[in-house]
């Protein structure tokens, strides 16, 4: 896969995570996705399940963390 094609996915993948219209199962897989600001945007989507969000919490990165802990209040 070629950088372009990466960009265009990273873009689909980030359009979905903050998209309420996402599925939640869906957004449970992106809540593990690899880049942190895929897993901060599930963070702040409303439609996000309550057990992914309490994952986040504890993610490895603090933004992360303070987009699950402050971003859908």
């Amino acid at each position: 896969m070629n950088q372009l094609q990466q960009k265009d996915d990273l873009r689909d993948v980030l359009a979905e995570a903050i998209n309420p219209e996402t599925p939640p199962y869906r957004l449970k897989t992106l809540a593990a996705h690899q880049a942190w600001l895929v897993r901060s945007l599930v963070a702040k989507n409303p439609s996000t399940p309550a057990r992914s969000i309490e994952h986040l919490i504890s993610d490895e990165n603090p933004l992360v963390r303070d987009a699950a802990y402050f971003g859908r209040r």
